[in-house]
This record gives structure tokens, C-alpha cells and sequence, in this order.
């Protein structure tokens, strides 16, 4: 899945960002001149949601953690394993891994896209031999108007 070759450090942080913001905000909070119609109530709102960001935040922490961790395993197997994915020397295995992993998979949900587009540049990335980005590029908009 997607959750396994991909990890949203940006999305984490930002959200992290966000959180924290809001809890400055609560602890900046000074009450209206006049007073407050039930300031003890407001008071316990207020800890509340602090309380709630502080989780989050700490939940988004372990959350990106495990995920790292997840990624980490993923992607040792998938280095390990890539040597493997294509032959040496056969002209058709681009049209194959189109035809049968991208294809199908890519027209499903965006999600599904995404995944496509994030695996094809991790196989890049890994450097797998007899995988020719350049041509992987050349098939795939060349028959796309086909699928």
C-alpha cells in the first residue's frame, strides 16, 4: 500500500504545527472585558481542548515513528527483492509491467494512481537493473490513450 513505500513527513509536520498553534492560542486566551457568562465552564473547556492537542500531537509523534519503522522494513525487502522484478535483455517486460501491475491498479481510485506513480519512481530510486525509466515513460504515454 501506499503506507508502506511512502512516508508524508510534510503532512506530519504541518498537522504538528497546526496543533501547537492552538494550544499558544489557548494559552494566550484572555477573557473579554466583561467577563465571561460562566468562566468556570469556559476554564474547563479550555484545558480540555489543551489537553486534546498535547494527545494529538503526541499521537501524531508515535504514529510517524511507526510508520518510519514500517517504511524502513518495506523498503530493505523491496531492495533486496528488486533485482529480481525484470529479465535481462527482454523488450517486452516494460509492456508487461504496464499492462499487468499499472494498468489495472491505476484506474481504480486516485489513491490507486498515486500508489502507481510513488512505486514507478521508488523503482527508479532503487536503481533496479533492467528497469529503463525513460522507456517505462516512452510506453506509458504512448499507449495511454489506449487503456
Amino acid at each position: 500500500s501506499l503506507y508502506d513505500i511512502y512516508v508524508p513527513r510534510e503532512r506530519y509536520s504541518a498537522e504538528v504545527r497546526r496543533l501547537r498553534r492552538q494550544v499558544e492560542e489557548i494559552d494566550r486566551w484572555v477573557p473579554p472585558i466583561g467577563g465571561e457568562p460562566d468562566p468556570k465552564a469556559s476554564s474547563l473547556k479550555r484545558r480540555k481542548d489543551r489537553e486534546r492537542c498535547l494527545l494529538s500531537i503526541e499521537k501524531l509523534k508515535a504514529e510517524l515513528t511507526q510508520h518510519e519503522e514500517r517504511h524502513r522494513a518495506v523498503m530493505a525487502k523491496l531492495r533486496a527483492s528488486c533485482k529480481t522484478w525484470f529479465a535481462e535483455g527482454s523488450p517486452f517486460e516494460i509492456y508487461s509491467f504496464l499492462q499487468h501491475c499499472i494498468f489495472p491498479r491505476c484506474t481504480f481510485t486516485p489513491a490507486d494512481a498515486v500508489y502507481c506513480a510513488k512505486f514507478v519512481e521508488l523503482t527508479h530510486t532503487l536503481a533496479t537493473p533492467y528497469f529503463s525509466t525513460l522507456q517505462y515513460h516512452d510506453k506509458l504515454l504512448r499507449d495511454i490513450h489506449v487503456h
